[in-house]
């Protein structure tokens, strides 16, 4: 199958269709309005033909109204020897989205070439009109179309069009348009076209006319087609700043454009453009105006190389513009890989076949690929692609030829919907579901929390997600984009009566909801309305024309009050009236409102309630009784003697922090608006207890003038006289009484109310202590700590120099010390032995007390010294600095008594010398009440007691059964088996010592350990030699010396 016959199995996207026998002049005339055809095959040959569409580019020469909206043109008719009998026409509306069929039919049957006329009728709303010859075939045309069915008459909104469908049997033609002008109907009538007429443009050529086509309309071209832009070969592609001004201009046959002068031609425009200097056989950039230009003027540098640099090296070139992007090697830069780099600026990476055909190619100078139209490329290739249809808005499939492509080309369905498909292009928050929905500023066409983004056109005039309730409050935002759109906006940081809305610059993207095409559309939605409920004049407004709004915290200024309405925005300042608030009337006011407020009634001088309605009042009206009571004179008199003192008509208020005058004193009631200033009528503690009038009950003290004490009374809260305390204190501080000599609290009083004078058989109950003072009037039970041994030396307050103990916890005896009187603490004691009674004193003393000096304090010593005691005193060691004291010796050598574990709490290792086993023992000692018997090691003790262990030159000597005497031995009288007897000179005295003969024998046993394992030595009979071993500390057996030589000297043979 060749390719031409293939592509008719393949979507009509492929623009790829059959001749029917035509010239190719009149296929050119058939398709000059909406294409561009690139090549095709010689005349009358159903050769493949290409052509290529620019809708919606600035070089797009087709007229507007014949723009195609689906960026192509694609014709496929049957071959030469089909019969064509029956024509069905598919149209989609843009209105409804709907698809609506019309059949036509033949009255005989359409065969190998067709006159111009059918196709005029066939393709109204694609073609121009075409010319009236026929084609180069003649055959008789037939003269109408009938509709299949007669009585169903359809007609084609072509206004309204946005896809037809002309299907004549498996081939068709397809047309998507975005205008068309003249209604198609299929009712059988002859369909004339109508002529279009074409504003007159200015001359963009140097030399002459515009070229213009057989049907005398200007020839518009491309710099994207390649063969001189689609002009023919007597002319030049001028590209001008618009698609206008792109036409085929003319070109003297002796003119090279290479070797032309650079020309900037004339106009408004700015244009970069290349030519060719043919002096350095280079291309340079210059600025082009926009018109009258010459030949010598191309897009880009790659383009002016090609055709005019001589010996311009051919390479492969899958790029449309220019020349692949090159690294530092000069080697085309590889894209397109997990770890390859990204194309340089301004160039994209063109994804082909193979890697060979994958490069950074040039862009094609638009900011958004998905704007370009879709380019099938060229070459051999069928690539399977995506472009987004920008006029769909929607991703779909083409076939990719290979090269020569642009950037509206995708691998996949995906990439292509996330570049394109994006709707925070336009909208800042995006849909959760994506869907294409304009709108208008006039219509709610947006669903529920959406908003309508207007833009410079309908495809940016989207419904965004992510409406707001209040949009007048949303802060301007100017967006994003390369548009300067005028638009108004409502300051939200201007909250006067008097806001207008203001202008700003709108870029055109990413815009919120404060946006508004006109000020009058801005101000009627934003604009504020303040709510005025002064009764007397306008309310108070800020210098930037707010409500002044009022509060506790917020006064108005002088001349104004602060009314105080159901809701914050009429909380505002009134103008004052000029009249006492308290003469003015009760006003019921307006509104819808019924708010509990006071006023005050002049007739009864009282604070009555009524229902106020929110809006025009006056300043007779309060918040609570209390704030009618401290505006207005509204008050009981509470004084026994007179009235109080009035300021402006209404009573001082007084309190224990603000005093009255030294003639009044303050009534304190049982709230504060009783607190009032009463003359004294005397000295308050001359007078007698009155407990007043009234319902209240209140605990007051007074003073009673006998006693010289002050006593509880119940008070009825009116009507009473100046002998009225709040506490005991202010009572005790006015009156001269009594002192309490208690530190915290008062004294215990008994059921006279009387305090309780203690002592002797009189005692105080738990967590009161008797305070012994200096007079029984300060002798009293005070509340206070029981654990009295505890508590830390308080010598008190007061004149008194009074001698007392307490006990020092820390040295834990009892120190005298100089108490003053009062305020002091459960630690004080007349003498040291109820001191002594209350709080034992530590002794560590086995016998006798421990040593003091002169004050009665511990003399404390330490182990290591011996001159910190008197002769007839030891150091008593214990388990810390308190417990080490120097305590009486008992007269009796401390290596002769007996052992002594003491009692307490600690367990100390301690030594002692066992005096019947002649030996130093280890022992438990409990902390105190010990004896001189007790060694801190057993070196100290072995060092003390050495002198009862020399009887034998190693091991202890033999005892009598009483184990108090030694046994005795001489030439008389001999030891026993396994003992010997040994003269000690130093002594003058023999004993009965173990024989070596049995126990350097033993094994050497390291014994049990008790301390730290020790180097020791013994006897090795096999050897005949001492050698040391580990020994444990306790037991073991005799063959067991501290030193070698002792060993030697004692078990080994003399030689």
């Amino acid at each position: 199958m060749s390719r031409s016959q293939g592509l008719l199995d393949e979507p009509l996207v492929h623009r790829s269709f059959f001749c029917l026998g035509m010239s190719h002049s009149v296929w050119y005339t058939l398709l000059s309005a909406c294409a561009t055809v690139i090549s095709y095959g010689p005349m009358n040959s159903p050769q493949n033909i290409v052509i290529r569409t620019e809708c919606f580019n600035i070089y797009y020469p087709c007229p507007e109204k014949y723009r195609s909206r689906q960026n192509n043109v694609s014709l496929i008719a049957p071959p030469s020897s089909a019969k064509v009998r029956h024509l069905m026409i598919k149209t989609k509306y843009i209105n409804d989205m709907t698809m609506t069929t019309t059949s036509l039919a033949f009255p005989s049957a359409i065969t190998t070439t067709t006159s111009s006329s059918i196709w005029s009728q066939i393709l109204p709303t694609l073609l121009l009109p075409l010319p009236s010859k026929k084609m180069t075939s003649k055959i008789t045309t037939p003269t109408t179309i009938t509709a299949a069915t007669p009585s169903a008459t359809t007609t084609i909104a072509t206004p309204k069009i946005i896809h037809m469908e002309i299907m004549p049997f498996t081939s068709s033609v397809t047309l998507k348009e975005l205008n068309s002008s003249s209604p198609a109907t299929t009712t059988g009538k002859q369909f004339t076209p109508k002529k279009e007429k074409f504003p007159k443009i200015r001359n963009p050529c140097l030399n002459g006319e515009p070229m213009k086509n057989v049907n005398g309309m200007i020839t518009r071209c491309s710099p994207n087609v390649k063969s001189n832009g689609g002009c023919p070969n007597n002319s030049w592609c001028h590209v001008g700043i618009t698609y206008k001004l792109t036409v085929c201009c003319p070109m003297l046959e002796t003119e090279n454009r290479c070797e032309q002068p650079m020309m900037t031609g004339t106009g408004v425009g700015a244009e970069t453009r290349w030519y060719f200097n043919k002096e350095i056989k280079s291309c340079l950039q210059f600025i082009y105006k926009g018109l009258r230009g010459n030949a010598n003027n191309f897009i880009t540098k790659s383009e002016c190389m090609e055709t005019c640099a001589s010996g311009h090296e051919k390479e492969l070139n899958p790029c449309k513009y220019g020349e692949p992007a090159k690294g530092f090697d000069q080697k085309p830069l590889i894209c397109g890989l997990p770890n390859s780099m990204t194309c340089p600026k301004g160039f994209f990476c063109h994804i082909g076949a193979s890697w060979a055909e994958t490069a950074c190619c040039e862009r094609s100078g638009l900011a958004d690929p998905c704007s370009l139209p879709m380019d099938e490329g060229e070459g051999n290739m069928q690539l399977q692609r995506y472009y987004y249809d920008n006029n769909c808005k929607q991703c779909e499939q083409f076939i990719y030829r290979g090269m020569k492509g642009n950037e509206n080309s995708f691998s996949t369905y995906e990439e292509c919907r996330q570049t394109c498909m994006r709707w925070d292009l336009v909208c800042e928050i995006s849909p959760k579901v994506f869907e294409h929905r304009s709108c208008s500023a006039n219509r709610r066409e947006c669903g529920d929390k959406q908003w309508c983004h207007i833009g410079t056109s309908i495809y940016s005039s989207l419904c965004c997600a992510g409406a707001s309730t209040n949009p007048c409050e949303l802060p301007v935002a100017q967006g994003e984009g390369n548009e300067t759109i005028t638009r108004w906006f409502a300051d939200p940081k201007d909250q006067s009566c008097t806001r207008e809305c203001k202008i700003f610059t709108y870029k055109g993207l990413k815009g919120n909801q404060n946006n508004f095409l006109t000020k009058e559309d801005c101000e009627q939605q934003c604009k504020r309305k303040c709510e005025d409920p002064c009764a007397n004049g306008q309310m108070l407004l800020t210098p930037r024309h707010t409500p002044f709004f009022c509060s506790l915290t917020n006064n108005c200024p002088r001349n104004y009050w602060c009314h105080v309405g159901a809701q914050m925005n009429t909380t505002v300042c009134c103008p004052e009236s000029g009249i006492n608030v308290c003469e003015l009337p009760m006003i019921e006011g307006t509104g819808n409102n019924s708010l509990l407020r006071w006023y005050f009634d002049q007739t009864s001088h009282k604070c009555l309630t009524f229902h106020y309605r929110g809006k025009e009042g006056n300043q007779n009206s309060f918040l609570t009784e209390d704030d009618c009571k401290k505006a207005c004179s509204a008050y009981e008199n509470p004084c026994g003697n007179g009235e109080p003192i009035l300021i402006n008509n209404k009573p001082k208020i007084c309190s224990p922090e603000k005093r009255c005058p030294q003639t009044h004193y303050c009534h304190i009631g049982a709230d504060e608006t009783e607190n009032y200033c009463c003359r004294k009528n005397g000295n308050p503690c001359d007078q007698s207890m009155n407990p007043g009038e009234g319902q209240s009950l209140l605990l007051r003290y007074y003073y009673d003038k006998d006693s010289h004490r002050c006593y509880e009374f119940v008070y009825h809260g009116l009507r009473g006289n100046a002998n009225n305390f709040l506490s005991e204190e202010d009572c005790e501080a006015t009156c001269p009484v009594v002192p309490n000599p208690c530190a915290y609290g008062r004294p215990l009083k008994n059921a006279q109310n009387e305090p309780i004078i203690c002592g002797g058989s009189e005692g105080c109950p738990d967590n009161y202590y008797c305070h012994i003072g200096s007079s029984p009037e300060t002798t009293n039970c005070c509340p206070g700590s029981n654990e009295t041994c505890k508590l830390p030396l308080k010598v008190g307050k007061g004149t008194e120099q009074l001698r007392r103990w307490y006990y020092d916890r820390e040295q834990q005896m009892c120190h005298q010390f100089i108490y003053r009187g009062l305020y002091g603490n459960a630690n004080n004691f007349i003498t040291r032995e109820t001191c002594q009674q209350n709080c034992e004193e530590m002794n560590p003393c086995g016998s006798g007390t421990s040593l003091t000096d002169e004050a009665g304090r511990r003399i404390f010593c330490r182990s290591n010294r011996s001159d910190d005691c008197p002769n007839d005193y030891y150091c008593h060691t214990g388990s810390s600095f308190l417990t080490t004291q120097c305590c009486p010796r008992q007269g009796q050598n401390p290596c002769e008594q007996i052992l002594s574990i003491g009692y307490g709490d600690e367990a100390i290792p301690r030594w002692f010398h066992d005096a019947s086993r002649r030996k130093c023992m280890k022992f438990t000692y409990s902390g105190i009440g010990g004896n001189e018997n007790n060694f801190l090691s057993r070196e100290s003790c072995e060092e003390s007691c050495r002198g009862s262990e020399d009887y034998c030159p190693h091991g202890d000597p033999l005892m009598e059964a009483s184990g108090k005497a030694l046994v005795k031995c001489g030439v008389d009288e001999a030891c026993p088996l396994g003992f010997i007897c040994n003269m000690n000179v130093k002594r003058n005295t023999t004993a009965c010592c173990q024989d070596p003969a049995n126990f350097c024998l033993q094994p050497m046993d390291p014994g049990r350990k008790c301390k730290e394992f020790e180097t020791r030595y013994g006897y090795d009979p096999e050897l005949d030699d001492c050698v040391y071993y580990q020994y444990g500390g306790c037991d073991g057996t005799l063959n067991n010396f501290e030193t070698l030589e002792k060993c030697t000297e004692i078990c080994c043979k003399n030689d």
